[in-house]
């Protein structure tokens, strides 16, 4: 884990529901304590006429930073959770860390010309992770590393540690799959 001042640079990845839900749990308040509600022009009239043309949007927003929820949870995600362990299907979920190399992985169909699949993956120590994310939970450039040419993609290995849920073993692939929360670069390089 990288030291305290280095956190933030080594953030590859941050769930940020997930965050949110254990600072209320661990500190007893809602982070999420402004809903903000904005109607369309025509929702307004929606009301006297009908609902032609009603436009309401809620937005919920954090009275902290996902970051600094992060920061205030770190240690105790750090002790909390032991690494992941064996994972068995059939009996649940488990919660856990895991180390490995995050890089792309890829399935192709067994038909000519069939589709093709690429993933974030992690290469354990025991064999493949694979990663299901949502690329808004990524740090600044890396969920465009899926859209890049094959070319840029062929030497991504970068060391992590990982919170993860682990949510059944793909026996066929031989791939353990996961729901990420936090993942942070080991080896973050220190400014000079």
């Amino acid at each position: 884990m990288a030291k305290n001042g280095a956190d933030l640079d080594a953030l590859v990845y941050l769930d940020v529901d997930f965050i949110s839900r254990k600072y209320e749990e661990r500190f007893g308040v809602d982070p999420a304590q402004k809903t903000a509600k904005s109607e369309g022009l025509s929702a307004g009239i929606s009301a006297i006429f009908g609902k032609a043309n009603a436009n309401v949007q809620e937005t919920r927003t954090f009275s902290l930073t996902s970051w600094g929820m992060f920061r205030a949870l770190k240690q105790s995600l750090e002790e909390g959770y032991g690494e992941l362990g064996k994972f068995e299907n059939y009996v649940g979920t488990r919660l856990g860390w895991i180390q490995g190399s995050l890089s792309i992985g890829k399935w192709a169909s067994q038909k000519e010309g069939g589709p093709v699949h690429e993933f974030f993956e992690l290469t354990h120590s025991s064999g493949y992770v694979l990663l299901l994310t949502q690329d808004v939970y990524f740090s600044a450039g890396f969920a465009q590393a899926l859209a890049s040419t094959p070319a840029i993609k062929a030497n991504i290995k970068i060391p992590v540690r990982c919170l993860v849920r682990a949510m059944w073993r793909a026996d066929n692939a031989e791939t353990l799959v996961v729901c990420p929360y936090v993942i942070l670069e080991e080896s973050v390089a220190q400014p000079a």
